[in-house]
């Protein structure tokens, strides 16, 4: 059963049926980053309406219950955000990075215990435009950006943290460390990039 349909954002300059919305990834809640190949933008979609905003103020989730059911683009409080990004989006992928807990041994006193809280973020890379950015699932703000190692036409995040993009005008694999690859100067950096 088809619970509900979304409009996303596109370009201006290309007719809604050409904007290409088809890279997705999904993340542990179930929300969907939809990246659009000619559209130049990405978003994401809750497929939770309990947990979608009253963006619209009317006091109720107002969202698509269906393909018969597709909301005008901007009038579906579950299209959480859309971001603009400097050329396509030939690759998405979504990194969870779990809360950890730390314990702080004091000397002559007891040990404190604090967690360090996880985090979100969505990966979104090119092959028009040969560039990789690293977003905040939660807000859709650009971290960064930088030039990976070949460009984007498929990206995919492994247990470990390491970001694989597929290049089909290279043929080629490549593979970013995101735990050390926290900036765009990573790009020059042979330990986080190969």
């Amino acid at each position: 059963t088809e619970l509900g349909r979304y409009r996303v954002p596109y370009a201006e300059d290309i007719e809604p049926g050409e904007n290409g919305p088809s890279r997705t990834s999904v993340d542990s809640d179930g929300n969907v980053y939809v990246g659009a190949r000619h559209g130049n933008a990405i978003s994401k979609v809750s497929a939770a309406a309990e947990r979608c905003p009253d963006s619209n103020g009317d006091g109720a989730n107002t969202t698509s219950s269906g393909p018969a059911d597709i909301l005008a683009l901007g009038a579906d409080d579950c299209l959480i955000w859309s971001t603009d990004i400097d050329g396509d989006a030939r690759g998405v992928a979504v990194q969870e990075i779990a809360s950890t807990f730390v314990i702080e041994n004091v000397p002559d006193m007891e040990p404190n215990v604090r967690e360090v809280p996880g985090a979100r973020f969505v990966w979104v890379g090119g092959q028009d435009v040969v560039k990789l950015h690293k977003l905040d699932a939660e807000t859709g703000a650009v971290l960064f950006s930088m030039v990976p190692p070949t460009s984007v036409y498929g990206l995919a995040m492994d247990g470990r943290s390491n970001l694989w993009l597929v290049s089909q005008e290279e043929s080629a694999i490549g593979r970013i460390d995101t735990t050390r690859c926290v900036d765009a100067n990573c790009a020059n950096e042979t330990v986080c990039v190969t």
